[in-house]
């Protein structure tokens, strides 16, 4: 660091005799410096990032994000990495910032519109674009330039900045202030699926634009003048060390931001450049010749490989496969000039039976280090059903494997939030329509089952929901398809307020179900009996409402299904263990009489039941084995069945 410092002194007052050669001398309207206080644990801030990407992408050369972790939430829990800066604290100190996400537009005090706290500069992101709109308006009595280098054998960062003062500034105090800044960097987040752009395919984020360090301190270095007229440089040598605070740097992903502000506070302008792109740079940006649902055991994926260094790529190594299951390497001698594509046939491999993360990566271009990683891999999940289930088929989700053998999840839409395993209940299946925009949809598949050989057959599962409020209306959907997902027929759909399993609106996540909240559904699926490949999908359709639990999933032919009068009746599972559902469609709200008898013609149950639900369920697990009678009655009709108790 003694070294460092004693080259930018001596090349602070030797350099500014120099000519201006990047900076403009004609006036100009100010550029933007958007500081974004965020952290890993804040469910909103990465709406916050959407926001300044937005932001940038709107207004490419004027608008500058810096992310600054700084606060509770950015604070980490064990094991988790700490993206906070010596620099955070004194900057959100003065910014007067009052909740996250919060940023600061050109630390001005705006007046209109009103700021988290009143006289300070932070803003909340709602407010950052009409900030951002009324900076970009006003004439700044400076201009500022940057030249970035980069080797990457020695890591010697060279930036040349020069700034030319087109007016005269309204302090005499002017301060130079240079950021460096990582893209890229791959870690956790809270609500990631508010910018889902950046969810990796390993669940994780991509964390863009975050502050590293500031090479020139925490408020910056003083510029001698500040007069119409006056031209000012400085170069800057910097050895960037591999890791700041434990996290990696990568060198390909760094970029500089430089900006004049009067003393700690006011922003006058600013600009940024990333730094040039490394030698060997091959990226993966796609994988093709893949449906995402077929009934074929054999894949034959393409990949798209591109160079996006500066040297000729003449041979790499490819890794593919299905990610937990299957792993394959092949080396390439190929032949990619700088900033061309490549599409290349990948060997033919064997899927598995439901779920398949496919991924690509290309490691060791001409055998040596790839300048950035993060781009060198690419993955797509797609859905695989060439074997056949006979039922019964349970699924508890007992296990900590999602989705569970042979099941498969289709997050549609890309939102970043698929169906996913819970704890409740002992384990189920969560879709986080807490989280998920409105009208996005998430498939949860089921084995494919072959029915030939059964006359009745029917699908049990539990489920648990409860809404947000009456404005935002999720629903659910059950589908069938016996041509391998080309058309799908609704055999079951809900949507709330009849969707919900617990009346009682509820804003906060809904996470923990009460034994109560679980409610019994049952579909009869006998019109598919004979059937070879039947697939079925829970479809889920975010309404933007609150969290839906499926659990104790079972499709069988253990199952009774007749007629009481003009009632369908379902009576399963036939045999049974421990307690004995029974479906009623098509009901109105009637009383309807149950009666148990054993084999030798003992009651052993007897109730009437007010229906107004589709599903009662009875306990019969404290009866021993063996076979038994039951009686439905209602008004106007009577029916005999026997079940089976059997363990």
């Amino acid at each position: 660091m003694r070294n460092f410092i004693v080259v930018v002194i001596l090349s602070f007052f030797c350099l500014n005799l120099k000519a201006q050669t990047i900076v403009s001398t004609q006036p100009s309207n100010k550029n933007v410096i958007l500081e974004e206080f965020t952290g890993i644990h804040c469910p909103y801030c990465p709406d916050g990032h959407k926001i300044a990407n937005q932001l940038m992408a709107n207004n490419p050369g004027r608008v500058f994000a810096i992310n600054i972790h700084q606060g509770t939430y950015a604070a980490p829990s064990s094991g988790e990495p700490d993206y906070r800066t010596p620099f955070g604290d004194a900057l959100a100190n003065q910014s007067g910032l009052t909740g996250y996400p919060a940023g600061t537009i050109n630390r001005h005090v705006f007046t209109s519109p009103t700021p988290m706290t009143p006289g300070k500069t932070a803003q909340s992101r709602g407010n950052w674009t009409n900030c951002t709109n009324q900076i970009l308006a006003m004439p700044s009595p400076v201009n500022i330039a940057i030249d970035v280098s980069l080797n990457y054998q020695t890591r010697e960062l060279t930036l040349l900045v020069e700034v030319y003062y087109t007016g005269n500034a309204d302090s005499s105090t002017n301060k130079l202030n240079i950021a460096i800044l990582q893209d890229y960097v791959k870690g956790p987040q809270a609500g990631s699926s508010l910018n889902p752009s950046y969810v990796t395919p390993d669940g994780q984020y991509y964390h863009m634009h975050m502050l590293r360090t500031f090479l020139t301190g925490q408020w910056g270095w003083t510029i001698p003048q500040t007069t119409a007229g006056t031209f000012w440089d400085t170069t800057i040598t910097y050895i960037v060390p591999t890791a700041y605070h434990s996290i990696p740097v990568d060198l390909g992903n760094l970029k500089v931001v430089a900006f004049v502000s009067e003393g700690k506070q006011e922003i006058l302008t600013g600009t940024g450049k990333k730094v040039p792109s490394p030698p060997l740079d091959a990226s993966i940006i796609g994988i093709t010749n893949v449906s995402s649902l077929a009934c074929e055991s054999t894949l034959n994926p393409k990949f798209r490989i591109k160079n996006e260094g500066t040297d000729t790529i003449y041979f790499y190594e490819i890794e593919y496969g299905i990610r937990n299951f299957s792993q394959n390497t092949i080396l390439y001698n190929d032949t990619i000039p700088p900033n061309q594509t490549h599409i290349l046939d990948l060997p033919g491999f064997q899927a598995a039976n439901g779920y398949n993360p496919i991924y690509v990566k290309v490691n060791n271009p001409n055998g040596g280090i790839d300048g950035r990683t993060f781009n060198n891999e690419y993955e797509i999940k797609v859905t695989r059903f060439f074997q056949q289930l006979t039922p019964p088929y349970t699924q508890n989700f007992s296990s900590t494997t999602f989705p569970p053998v042979n099941m498969s999840i289709e997050d549609v839409n890309q939102c970043g939030r698929p169906w996913k395993r819970s704890s409740a209940g002992g384990g189920s299946a969560l879709v986080e329509f807490y989280y998920i925009e409105e009208g996005k949809e998430n498939n949860l598949y089921l084995p494919s089952f072959n029915f030939s050989n059964l006359q009745q057959v029917g699908l049990a599962f539990k489920l648990a929901h409860r809404m947000y409020s009456s404005e935002y209306i999720d629903k659910l959907y059950v589908e069938v398809s016996t041509d391998c997902g080309n058309s799908w027929t609704t055999v079951w759909f809900k949507q709330d307020p009849n969707l919900a399993t617990n009346s009682s609106p509820y804003t906060n996540a809904y996470t923990s179900p009460a034994t109560s909240d679980w409610r019994d559904e049952f579909i009869n699926l006998s019109n598919y009996a004979g059937q070879s490949n039947v697939l079925i999908r829970f479809r889920a359709v975010s309404g933007y409402g609150n969290n839906l639990f499926v659990d104790n999933i079972n499709v069988s032919e253990n199952v009774s299904i007749f007629e009481l009068g003009n009632i369908q009746v379902a009576l399963y599972p036939n045999p049974t263990s421990d307690n004995l559902s029974i479906q009623f469609d098509n009901i109105t709200n009637e009383n309807i009489r149950i009666q148990i008898y054993s084999v030798t013609g003992n009651v052993i149950f007897d109730n009437t039941y007010f229906i107004s639900a589709s599903t009662i369920s009875i306990p019969v697990k404290e009866l021993p084995e063996g076979v038994y009678f039951i009686n439905l009655i209602s008004s106007q009709n009577f029916t005999t069945k026997t079940f089976v108790i059997q363990r």
